[in-house]
C-alpha cells in the first residue's frame, strides 16, 4: 500500500497535463520499488509472494490509468475490471505451502 501511495501521489502532483515519460517513470519505479520495498522493508522473503505483489501493483496500476492512457487502445473501463479479477483468482495459485522458497 506505501507503493500505491507514492504512484499516486506522484501522479497527482504531475497532474493530468503532465508529460508522459514523467509518468512511465513514476510508473517504473513504483513497479521495480514493490518487490523492493516488501523485501527490504517489509521482510518478505517468499518469492512467491513478491511475484504475486509484484504483479498486483501493475494490475492496480493498469485500473487507475496514469501512462497506460498514452497506449493507443488503451480503454480505463476495460482494464479496471482486471484487478478484481487478478485478485479474486490470484489465491488459488498461491494455495500451497511455500516454505521451500524460504530455504533458497
Amino acid at each position: 500500500s506505501e507503493v500505491i501511495v507514492m504512484y499516486i501521489t506522484i501522479c497527482g502532483a504531475l497532474g493530468d497535463k503532465a508529460n508522459p515519460v514523467l509518468l512511465w517513470v513514476a510508473y517504473g519505479l513504483c513497479q521495480l520499488g514493490t518487490p523492493l520495498f516488501l523485501w527490504r522493508v517489509g521482510n518478505v522473503t517468499k518469492r512467491k509472494q513478491l511475484f504475486i505483489s509484484t504483479l498486483a501493483f501493475y494490475f492496480w496500476a493498469v485500473a487507475y490509468g496514469g501512462p497506460f492512457h498514452t497506449i493507443d487502445g488503451y480503454h480505463q473501463a476495460h482494464n479496471a475490471f482486471l484487478l478484481p479479477l487478478y485478485t479474486f483468482f490470484v489465491p488459488y495459485f498461491d494455495e500451497q505451502d511455500d516454505d521451500a522458497d524460504d530455504e533458497e
